[in-house]
């Protein structure tokens, strides 16, 4: 214990007003917890182990470049993380698991992302839902939420209005819109393939599109 306690090597219970551990393992209740390395429980305001397994609880942010285990806060950023997420504003490069919040961006994502508003370049995974605003260049999966927009996506679309650059699979939704090499089928009030014939642009409640303008 101490108020601003810094350490190489620390193993079992930490409490202060800044934690500063090389490598550790137990629990550490802080305002600031860092470290290189550290395995267990953290419990503070704000907290940045480089490399972290476990349970951290931010009750405003946490950071790292690697992670393992549960997190949950109201920040989190990580380079790679691997578990489960629930933040209201999530950031991560490379992502494996389950992730809950609010806004939720991501390079690379693997898993289940659920967010209000939710921004991907390559998601491959069982789903992709955020409620208001879904956007991915690339999806490999389902995406589900009100507005969802990709640029290439193979799997399903459902939500109130689907937009996709090039698909491969379905679209339901009241308005559908899938672009030139897409192919699948569209289910909505209004079905557009911009590269279709001037008589199969725009279809209602049920539409086959085939690759390249085949229709």
């Amino acid at each position: 214990m101490g108020f601003m306690p810094s350490r190489e090597k620390v193993s079992g219970l930490e409490a202060a007003l800044i934690t500063n551990t090389k490598e550790g393992s137990g629990v550490r209740f802080a305002l600031g917890n860092i470290g290189t390395k550290f395995r267990g429980l953290e419990l503070g305001l704000l907290n940045y182990v480089g490399d972290y397994k476990g349970l951290q609880i931010n009750l405003l942010g946490g950071g790292s470049l690697i992670y393992s285990g549960m997190r949950f806060g109201l920040i989190g950023n990580t380079m790679s993380f691997k578990g489960v997420d629930v933040n209201f504003l999530g950031k991560s490069k490379d992502y494996f698991g389950v992730r809950l919040g609010v806004l939720g961006k991501t390079k690379s994502f693997k898993g289940i992302d659920v967010n209000l508003i939710g921004e991907t370049d390559l998601h491959e995974g069982l789903l992709k839902f955020s409620a208001l605003y879904n956007h991915a260049k690339q999806l490999h999966g389902i995406q589900a939420g009100a507005v969802n927009i990709t640029e290439k996506y193979e799997g399903a679309q459902f939500g109130l209005f689907n937009y996709a650059e090039e698909m491969k699979g379905i679209q339901l939704s009241l308005v559908n819109v899938c672009g030139e090499n897409s192919g699948g089928i569209q289910m909505g009030l209004l079905n557009i393939k911009k590269d279709a014939p001037w008589y199969a642009k725009v279809i209602p409640f049920f539409a086959y599109r085939g690759s390249k303008g085949k229709e």
